[in-house]
């Protein structure tokens, strides 16, 4: 369980930025050094709500310092780096986001390898990454099919992942239902590879788009 927390955020990296390229210019390279800062700050200090609360304080809990904000954070980040055009592309924001993770991944292993908690160090990463990889999909379908109507969805979908995912770990955390937790994370996991299927399928389609007009032009 501690070699999946080490590894599969890097895995979920590399498989993302065969998809969909991604350079590690200095974006990227901002995006480990700000990332270690905060994994840093998270591995010394307590978490900022009450750990011990239940019902919906804690699912506020959850997503503030385990599930959502980790990783809503430097896709944040990121969309401030477009407006000040230190980035170049919307699609770099779950290159960025995954690269941010990195840091957070390792130490979290080490401290919850410690606690001995399976629930986070298997649940956490792979909820991370579901985040993640979803809203940059979300983002590259809008930007890739210029449709009202697929737009708006896409819309829905960013809004919805987050909180599926806090759903997801907050059930599990407090023994609810068996279909409360596994339909959530089944609903989750499922937002997962429609959008590397989709990605794959959306970045294909661009570069043989880009191959027919460099061709055209040639």
């Amino acid at each position: 369980m501690t070699l999946f927390c080490l590894l599969w955020i890097p895995f979920v990296f590399l498989l993302w930025a065969a998809l969909v390229p991604y350079e590690i210019s200095i974006s990227g390279i901002l995006a480990i050094i700000l990332g270690s800062l905060v994994a840093v700050v998270r591995f010394f200090f307590a978490d900022s709500m009450d750990g011990g609360a239940f019902g919906f304080e804690r699912w506020i809990a959850v997503a503030v310092d385990m599930v959502a904000i980790p990783v809503l954070t430097p896709l944040l980040v990121y969309a401030l780096l477009l407006l000040v055009r230190a980035a170049r592309d919307i699609v770099g924001a779950g290159g960025f986001a995954l690269l941010w993770l990195l840091p957070n991944g390792i130490l979290s292993a080490v401290q919850w390898s410690v606690e001995q908690d399976p629930l986070k160090l298997v649940l956490v990463p792979f909820l991370w990454t579901i985040i993640a990889v979803s809203v940059s999909f979300f983002l590259l379908v809008i930007k890739y099919i210029r449709n009202p109507v697929v737009i708006v969805a896409s819309l829905l979908g960013i809004l919805a992942v987050s909180p599926l995912s806090v759903t997801a770990y907050w059930a599990f955390y407090g023994q609810k239902s068996s279909v409360l937790c596994y339909g959530t994370l089944a609903l989750a996991a499922a937002f997962f590879i429609l959008s590397l299927v989709v990605s794959w399928r959306l970045s294909e389609h661009q570069k043989t788009q880009d191959a027919f007009f460099k061709k055209e032009q040639g």
